[in-house]
């Protein structure tokens, strides 16, 4: 809103003596948060010095400035994308984009209108979100495999233990003769007598 002018003086000493200065200050409080803020004259249009106008202080402008910059984002994504669309990620997981979909909006694996693909699945089959503490298994191993039936929920503590025990099996394999080490490529590799391709 705005409330009037205030002319400020300032006085200047040089050596050819002391002069001042005037300056012409519009006083406003922000229609948003009620702070009170100033604009030096000629910055403002003439014609907004009434209430016609609403006025914003710098705070408010700048968040009603990003709010506008996000939403612009968001219709730029929109429009590149189609939902459900399915890419993968650096670490090889699929991610699905959901758009605005505000349930899948903090499992972002790509940006912040995208879903891990088997969390995705998971909790459009149990209808509900994932809870704190909870997280999706790939009972094959593959990342890719997002089945339904490829994928079981557990607690994180389950899961780091699923993952202990799959390792000491590979171990025990590996004294069985099922499982070789290959030193040149440092991978386990099926042995050669068990006949796989």
């Amino acid at each position: 809103m705005y409330i009037n002018d205030t002319l400020n003086k300032t006085e200047f000493t040089r050596k050819s003596g002391s002069y001042f200065r005037e300056k012409t200050w519009h006083n406003f409080t922000c229609d948003s948060c009620s702070a009170f803020f100033c604009r030096a004259k000629g910055t403002v249009d003439p014609v907004r010095l009434s209430d016609d106008y609403n006025h914003v202080c710098n705070d408010c402008g700048a968040s009603a400035a990003a709010k506008m910059l996000a939403a612009h984002r968001a219709k730029k994504i929109l429009e590149r994308y189609e939902i459900g669309e399915v890419r993968e990620t650096w670490d090889q997981y699929n991610v699905v984009f959901v758009g605005l979909d505000d349930n899948f909006i903090t499992r972002n694996g790509g940006g912040r209108y995208w879903a891990r693909q088997h969390t995705y699945v998971m909790e459009s089959h149990l209808g509900r979100s994932m809870a704190k503490g909870e997280v999706v298994h790939h009972i094959d191993g593959d990342k890719k495999n997002n089945k339904l039936e490829n994928l079981v929920t557990m607690t994180v503590q389950e899961h780091n233990n699923c993952h202990a025990k799959s390792e000491k099996l590979i171990f025990e394999m590996v004294k069985a003769g099922l499982i070789t080490f290959n030193r040149e490529t440092n991978l386990y590799e099926f042995a050669e007598s068990f006949n796989v391709l």
